[in-house]
């Protein structure tokens, strides 16, 4: 009866270590593991991609775990999608499958995503286009940029057709010129284009010329006086209002009290007029490099019975 016992425990203890290897043996000849497999496309000359198709799938493969544990990335050959035969400009679906992979030895591929996509292409162009300086700042109050020079003023750029030909400018990084009131000489990068164009030209040099703000500037309530032998005459109006340009540090900083304008009546009075309109003069010296703009203020002069 022991006997019989102990043959059973030992066919039970068997059939489980049995089983065991049965499960292991299995998972060794079937593990599942998901690869990326490099996609590559053979473009027409004279075309180029548009937009961001995959540039790899995603695949499932099957084998011994033993021949993971020698797989190598190196291992693994791109999925060439094949446009050599698109001679226009245009969309096309790309379908793929799982016997387009080409899974190293002893790994079979089962699954792969995704399996269709759209593939545009377009012409490859080039042409030139001018740069633009990005400065959003300003130098210093009181000055500005006289004069700007960009070499070179226009880059190659080379790309879709589509694309290109909607590209208007291509611009620099950004240049300082906060608080600046001396010329600023530099050398500056381009910003990259949007994908996919690329410039042919990395940096331009910048020659910025800062000068002081020029600005017209009005100054009012700027008092007439007419006086003759010691009288003084009406006017009216009795008091103007002055345009004058320069410098704005100069401009602004005039006052109306320190500008002396009167008019000049002597060949009216030997005329013996009583009422005559004439130009305003201005007897005081403005501040070098500011000058009057016109139109110079006229008034009407009364000369008393």
């Amino acid at each position: 009866m022991q006997v019989i016992k102990d043959n059973l425990l030992l066919k039970f203890v068997s059939l489980i270590v049995a089983t065991i290897l049965f499960v292991m043996l299995n998972a060794e000849s079937s593990t599942p593991v998901e690869v990326e497999f490099p996609v590559s496309y053979n473009v027409p000359a004279d075309f180029v991609l548009i937009g961001h198709p995959p540039s790899s799938v995603s695949t499932t493969l099957k084998g011994p775990w033993t021949r993971f544990q020698s797989f190598r990335q190196g291992d693994m050959q791109p999925l060439v999608v094949d446009l050599s035969q698109m001679g226009e400009p245009g969309t096309i679906r790309q379908v793929v499958s799982v016997s387009d992979i080409q899974a190293p030895l002893g790994l079979k591929p089962v699954s792969i995503r995704p399996s269709e996509w759209d593939i545009t292409i377009d012409r490859l162009v080039e042409r030139s286009i001018p740069v633009e300086v990005a400065m959003p700042h300003r130098p210093a109050f009181g000055y500005e940029i006289v004069d700007m020079r960009v070499e070179p003023s226009e880059v190659r750029v080379v790309g879709p057709l589509s694309s290109v030909m909607n590209l208007d400018y291509v611009q620099t990084r950004t240049i300082d010129v906060r608080g600046r009131e001396d010329d600023l000489k530099v050398d500056v990068a381009l910003r990259n284009p949007p994908h996919p164009i690329r410039v042919t030209t990395k940096q331009v040099f910048v020659s910025i010329d800062i000068g002081e703000e020029l600005i017209q500037h009005p100054i009012r309530e700027v008092p007439v006086k007419v006086e003759v032998d010691g009288q003084v005459l009406e006017t009216k109006p009795s008091k103007v209002m002055l345009r004058v340009s320069g410098p704005r540090r100069l401009v602004e900083a005039m006052q109306a009290s320190a500008l002396d304008v009167t008019v000049s009546v002597e060949e009216e009075l030997e005329k013996g007029l009583k009422t005559f309109e004439k130009t305003i003069e201005l007897r005081s010296a403005l501040p070098e490099r500011t000058q009057l703009v016109a139109p110079i203020p006229r008034v009407v002069v009364s000369v008393p019975e």
